[in-house]
C-alpha cells in the first residue's frame, strides 16, 4: 500500500502562512506522528511534502524505508506534486485547515481522482468548516450545541462572549471579548466572515472517534487546556470520568446519526456545564486535531488498516 500523507502548511502550500507559528508547529507535529503510526502498517509505504524554509525533515523515530519525503521550494511546485502522487498512491490522508476551504478543495482533488481518502468526505467536510451551518444543523436535530450569533444586534447580555472565524481551524483570529466590544467587533477579517459565541463557565473537552465500515471507535475524552484570552491549545489530559464519557459519547453518536459523510478521524470539540451537568457541542473537526497528538502519546492506536474500509 503507498499512502500520501499531505500536511498543507509543511508543504508548503501558502508560504505566508509560516508567520502562523503555532499552526506550523500542530501541523508539523501531527504529520509526524501521523507518518509515523501509518508507516508502521505491514507492507505500507508513506510519502510526504516538506517545504524547504522549514530546513532538514525531522527523520528522527521513523523508518526511513518506508517514508519517502519529497522536497518543496514553491506553492507551485507543491501543487504540482500534489497532483502528481495522485496518480501514484492508493489512499491519501489530508490534513489541512478549513478556512478558504484549504482542506475541502484539496479532499475533492482526491475524491476526482478516485482514491480513498482516510477522513472524511467532502460534503462533510464542508458542512463542519461552517460553524454556523453546524449550529443551524444542530438546531434542526434538537442536538445540544453552544448559541451562535452573526447579528450584533441580536447579543443578549452577557459578559464575556468568544468572537472566531465562522469558518477556521484551532484559534486562529479567536478572542475573548466583553459585551460591548462584541457589539462593535468588525465581523469580516482575512479568514472570511466572524460569529460570535457567548464564553460560558464550562470545562472545554475533546473527544475523537474513527469511523469506518464496522462501526464507530471512540478514543478517551480529554480536557483542553487554553490560553484565556486566545484560546489557544497548550495542551490536554485524559478525564477519569464514565458519567461525563458516556454523556459525551451519546452526543456524538446522535450527531454521526444525522449527518452524512464522517469517515476515519472525527474530533468533537466539547463543553461540560458543571452547574447544569451537561455536555454540549462546540465544533466538529472534520480532520485530525491536538488531541491526536495526546492520543499518540498515551501509545493508543489510531489509524488502522481497516481505515481502508471505512464507508463513504
Amino acid at each position: 500500500m503507498h499512502i500520501f500523507v499531505y500536511e498543507f502548511l509543511t508543504a508548503g502550500a501558502d508560504p505566508a502562512l509560516f508567520s502562523q507559528a503555532s499552526l506550523v508547529r500542530e501541523g508539523r507535529d501531527m504529520l509526524l506522528a501521523s507518518i509515523d503510526e501509518l508507516s508502521a502498517w505491514p507492507h505500507t509505504q508513506v510519502t510526504t511534502l516538506w517545504h524547504s524554509w522549514l530546513g532538514e525533515f525531522p527523520f528522527a523515530g521513523l523508518a526511513r524505508t518506508h517514508v519517502n519525503v519529497l522536497d518543496v521550494d514553491s506553492s507551485k511546485q507543491e501543487q504540482r506534486l500534489f497532483e502528481q502522487l495522485l496518480k501514484e498512491v492508493s489512499s491519501v490522508l489530508v490534513i489541512a485547515p478549513e478556512f478558504h476551504d484549504q482542506l475541502l478543495n484539496r479532499v475533492r482533488l482526491v475524491e476526482e481522482a478516485g482514491l480513498r481518502h482516510l477522513g472524511c468526505d467532502a460534503w462533510a467536510i464542508q458542512m463542519c468548516a461552517d460553524k454556523l451551518a453546524i449550529y443551524e444543523f444542530c438546531k434542526k436535530n434538537q442536538i445540544a450545541t453552544i448559541e451562535t450569533f452573526t447579528d450584533q444586534n441580536a447579543l443578549p447580555e452577557l459578559a464575556s462572549w468568544i468572537h472566531k472565524p465562522r469558518f477556521g481551524a484551532g484559534s486562529v483570529a479567536t478572542s475573548k471579548l466583553t459585551f460591548s466590544q462584541a457589539q462593535s467587533a468588525e465581523m469580516t477579517s482575512e479568514f472570511g466572515p466572524m460569529l460570535l459565541q457567548p464564553c460560558l463557565e464550562a470545562v472545554p473537552l475533546s473527544m475523537a472517534c474513527v469511523i469506518n465500515a464496522d462501526g464507530v471507535r471512540f478514543l478517551p475524552l480529554v480536557q483542553q487546556h487554553l490560553c484565556e484570552q486566545t484560546f489557544q491549545f497548550i495542551s490536554s489530559s485524559p478525564v477519569n470520568n464514565p458519567g461525563l464519557t458516556q454523556a459525551a459519547e451519546e452526543l456524538i453518536l446522535t450527531i454521526i446519526a444525522h449527518l452524512p459523510g464522517l469517515s476515519g478521524y472525527v474530533g468533537f470539540d466539547l463543553l461540560h456545564r458543571v452547574d447544569r451537568q451537561d455536555v454540549l457541542l462546540m465544533e466538529i473537526n472534520p480532520r485530525l486535531t491536538s488531541s491526536y497528538l495526546t492520543y499518540r502519546r498515551m501509545n493508543l492506536p489510531v489509524f488502522t488498516p481497516d481505515l481502508c474500509a471505512c464507508p463513504g
